[in-house]
Protein backbone atom coordinates (compact mmCIF):
# COMPACT_ATOMS: atom_id res chain seq x y z
CA UNK A 1 0.00 0.00 0.00
CA UNK A 2 1.54 3.21 -0.78
CA UNK A 3 1.05 6.55 0.99
CA UNK A 4 0.60 10.09 -0.48
CA UNK A 5 3.31 12.26 -0.18
CA UNK A 6 1.36 14.36 2.34
CA UNK A 7 1.26 11.37 5.27
CA UNK A 8 4.34 10.29 4.46
CA UNK A 9 5.74 14.20 5.10
CA UNK A 10 3.69 13.66 8.37
CA UNK A 11 5.46 10.29 9.56
CA UNK A 12 8.58 11.71 8.39
CA UNK A 13 8.18 14.78 10.06
CA UNK A 14 7.41 12.87 13.53
CA UNK A 15 10.76 10.78 13.24
CA UNK A 16 12.89 13.28 12.71
CA UNK A 17 11.27 15.43 15.91
CA UNK A 18 12.34 12.24 18.05
CA UNK A 19 15.56 11.93 16.50
CA UNK A 20 16.70 15.05 16.11
CA UNK A 21 15.48 17.40 18.87
CA UNK A 22 18.44 17.93 20.92
CA UNK A 23 19.90 19.27 18.09
CA UNK A 24 17.16 22.21 17.44
CA UNK A 25 16.78 24.40 15.58
CA UNK A 26 16.88 22.17 12.80
CA UNK A 27 16.52 23.27 8.88
CA UNK A 28 15.22 20.70 6.13
CA UNK A 29 16.03 21.28 2.52
CA UNK A 30 15.92 19.50 -0.86
CA UNK A 31 13.29 17.52 0.43
CA UNK A 32 12.87 14.75 -3.06
CA UNK A 33 9.84 12.65 -2.92
CA UNK A 34 10.35 9.03 -4.88
CA UNK A 35 6.13 7.46 -4.68
CA UNK A 36 7.42 4.37 -6.78
CA UNK A 37 9.94 3.88 -3.87
CA UNK A 38 7.79 5.10 -0.68
CA UNK A 39 10.70 6.89 0.15
CA UNK A 40 11.57 10.55 0.61
CA UNK A 41 15.22 12.02 0.25
CA UNK A 42 16.48 15.38 2.01
CA UNK A 43 19.02 17.05 4.08
CA UNK A 44 18.77 18.53 7.28
CA UNK A 45 21.10 20.90 8.43
CA UNK A 46 21.74 21.64 12.28
CA UNK A 47 24.46 22.35 14.54
CA UNK A 48 26.54 19.70 16.35
CA UNK A 49 27.97 20.65 19.87
CA UNK A 50 31.18 19.21 18.53
CA UNK A 51 31.44 19.35 15.04
CA UNK A 52 29.83 22.36 14.30
CA UNK A 53 27.67 23.00 11.78
CA UNK A 54 26.23 20.04 9.62
CA UNK A 55 24.29 19.17 6.37
CA UNK A 56 23.18 15.87 7.22
CA UNK A 57 22.18 13.60 3.76
CA UNK A 58 19.08 11.47 4.82
CA UNK A 59 16.78 9.28 3.49
CA UNK A 60 12.88 7.81 5.24
CA UNK A 61 11.51 4.22 3.96
CA UNK A 62 7.58 5.26 4.95
CA UNK A 63 6.49 1.71 4.92
CA UNK A 64 9.47 0.40 7.14
CA UNK A 65 9.33 3.96 9.35
CA UNK A 66 13.08 4.27 9.28
CA UNK A 67 15.54 7.27 8.62
CA UNK A 68 18.68 6.37 6.99
CA UNK A 69 21.60 8.26 7.27
CA UNK A 70 23.30 8.94 4.09
CA UNK A 71 26.21 11.02 4.62
CA UNK A 72 27.43 14.30 5.83
CA UNK A 73 29.30 17.44 5.54
CA UNK A 74 30.61 20.60 7.75
CA UNK A 75 29.11 23.40 6.44
CA UNK A 76 30.33 27.11 6.89
CA UNK A 77 28.59 29.35 9.01
CA UNK A 78 27.80 31.91 6.17
CA UNK A 79 25.71 29.31 4.66
CA UNK A 80 23.54 29.05 7.39
CA UNK A 81 23.72 32.56 7.86
CA UNK A 82 21.26 32.47 4.47
CA UNK A 83 18.81 29.74 5.89
CA UNK A 84 18.21 31.12 8.83
CA UNK A 85 15.33 33.62 6.97
CA UNK A 86 13.54 30.23 6.71
CA UNK A 87 11.48 28.67 9.46
CA UNK A 88 13.00 25.53 10.94
CA UNK A 89 11.38 22.21 10.93
CA UNK A 90 12.28 21.83 14.89
CA UNK A 91 12.39 25.49 16.55
CA UNK A 92 14.37 24.76 19.74
CA UNK A 93 17.25 27.20 21.64
CA UNK A 94 19.96 24.53 20.07
CA UNK A 95 21.33 23.75 23.78
CA UNK A 96 22.44 20.14 22.81
CA UNK A 97 25.08 19.15 25.70
CA UNK A 98 28.44 17.39 25.20
CA UNK A 99 28.82 15.00 28.27
CA UNK A 100 31.33 15.37 30.30
CA UNK A 101 32.49 12.27 31.30
CA UNK A 102 36.50 12.22 32.22
CA UNK A 103 37.01 9.00 31.59
CA UNK A 104 37.14 9.30 27.66
CA UNK A 105 39.40 12.05 27.71
CA UNK A 106 42.93 10.81 26.09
Amino acid sequence: MTMSHEQMRVKRDEKIQTTFSDFAPVWLVNDDYHPRDDTVVFNLIYCHPVHGWIDQHCKYDAMADVLYHMGETRISEETVLQLQDQEPLIVGSGEASVPNNPANRL
